[in-house]
Parts: structure tokens; C-alpha cells; sequence
């Protein structure tokens, strides 16, 4: 599974991605989680999803608030990632 496969490499490596970094969808991506709670920021929506025990941070410009309810079954896809090795 992608989501075990991601949690492993991170074991050995440091990941990091802007919250501006990640896409949402309804439809389908790379990770499944559920829309935990939505921010209105004005300009964006500053998604909570919650990804196994995990809450991953999304911020979307121009995105609706009601794009997406709590509780939803969401889809994450990642741009931009980058991968550093862990100091020991």
C-alpha cells in the first residue's frame, strides 16, 4: 500500500511539502483520507485531513468553503515534495 510504503520511507528520510503544496480531490489520488475540519482564510480554505492517525495540512487559494463537508472521503495528491536524508 502507497500510504505503508510513504511511512517507511520516511523512517530513513525527512519529507516535507507545503501545505500549498497538496491537491484535493473527490474523485481519486495518491493518498485517501477524510476531511476533518475546513478555515475560511479570505483568499484560501485551510483544510484538516485526517490520513490514517494522522492530520495532513491542505491550503487551496480561490478554493469554495463548501467544496468539501466533514466527514468526506477526500483524495491527496503531493507536488513538490522534497526528501532529505536523516542527520543520525
Amino acid at each position: 500500500d502507497l500510504l505503508r510504503s510513504v511511512e517507511i520511507f520516511c523512517l530513513c528520510n525527512c519529507q516535507t511539502t507545503g501545505p500549498e503544496q497538496i491537491t484535493l480531490s473527490k474523485t481519486g489520488g495518491m493518498v485517501e483520507g477524510v476531511m476533518n475540519h475546513r478555515f475560511y482564510m479570505g483568499d484560501s480554505v485551510d483544510y484538516r485531513v485526517k490520513v490514517k492517525d494522522h492530520i495532513v495540512r491542505v491550503i487551496q487559494k480561490g478554493a469554495g468553503y463548501n467544496t468539501y463537508q466533514d466527514g468526506e472521503t477526500v483524495y491527496l495528491d503531493f507536488d513538490n515534495v522534497m526528501s532529505f536524508a536523516k542527520d543520525e
